[in-house]
């Protein structure tokens, strides 16, 4: 995988976990915390258009802001998107 597509497998990702937590949370609350970290652009219906940094602090910081609103449930989330992409680094 070359690293065009491994950018795009984490733009996907992060859409994705976005979308799950906007069914969990409401999109406003999922929007709010995804915006909330810094080098994560959305476009205006919530999708990761582009990841300014590291990418997997981007990820990781991402997650834990949506873990601290429901620890159990959002992992076990978290989890079974990540088994989709297999290639993409997982994050403890």
């Amino acid at each position: 995988m070359n690293m065009v597509d491994n950018k795009k497998q984490y733009l996907l990702l992060l859409s994705e976990i976005i979308a799950k937590m906007a069914v969990i949370f409401g999109s406003d609350v999922a929007i709010s915390k995804a915006q909330s970290v810094d080098g994560i652009i959305l476009d205006n219906k919530g999708n990761v258009i582009e990841i300014k940094g590291y990418t997997i602090d981007k990820v990781e910081e991402l997650v834990n802001n949506y873990v601290r609103l429901s620890d159990v449930t959002v992992k076990k989330i978290i989890d079974s998107i990540f088994e989709k992409y297999p290639e993409v680094k997982r994050i403890s």
